[in-house]
């Protein structure tokens, strides 16, 4: 369990919850008002191994994306031993919308259309739409200044979507979506 430093009356725990891999612990974040529950929010779900030890960083903003962290994985004691050397076998978790893309990409008689899904991005970051030929050979960039972009060219056979922070530090803030047209 662990108070929010900067709003005590949030209150975040690991408890045992049923989910598609049985009933594993998940983080819960729990809204408190005269000492009684008022509102639960399921943090994690459908884990394949237990959320426990919730740690919210003092200092920190409700948007930091390492404000809330928790160990995630098989833990079995808090401590290793000779009779129990892997203990606690886990990775620090935390709670960060990351900004990401998807594409729905539909071939047209004259190039192709390109309908773009965003998420946690916002205006001033740079999304960026290539076209690649049948040699994989950089053949049309466009920039995305909409979430739906066009590239008239039928010679194209794969297209790539990335999203850059800005064109001043060119720094790459998604992971890219490649799809092969067919």
């Amino acid at each position: 369990m662990c108070l929010d430093h900067s709003d005590p009356s949030l209150v975040y725990v690991s408890k045992p919850t049923e989910g598609l891999y049985g009933n594993i612990y998940e983080i819960w974040e729990l809204k408190m008002e005269d000492m009684e529950v008022v509102s639960e929010t399921q943090i994690t779900e459908n884990s394949q191994f237990n959320n426990v030890r919730p740690f919210v960083a003092k200092g920190s903003s409700p948007d930091d994306y390492l404000r809330l962290t928790w160990m995630n994985g098989l833990y079995y004691y808090w401590v290793s031993s000779s009779s129990l050397p892997n203990a606690f076998p886990t990775s620090i978790m935390t709670h960060y919308n990351r900004p990401s893309l998807d594409a729905d990409v539909t071939k047209t008689e004259n190039g192709v259309d390109i309908n773009i899904s965003k998420n946690n991005i916002d205006d001033l970051n740079l999304i960026i739409v290539a076209g690649y030929n049948e040699n994989g050979i950089l053949t049309d960039i466009k920039f995305a200044d909409s979430d739906n972009v066009t590239i008239e060219n039928t010679e194209l056979k794969s297209i790539k979507v990335f999203c850059l922070e800005n064109l001043e530090t060119l720094k790459p803030i998604t992971t890219s979506i490649y799809k092969e047209l067919v």
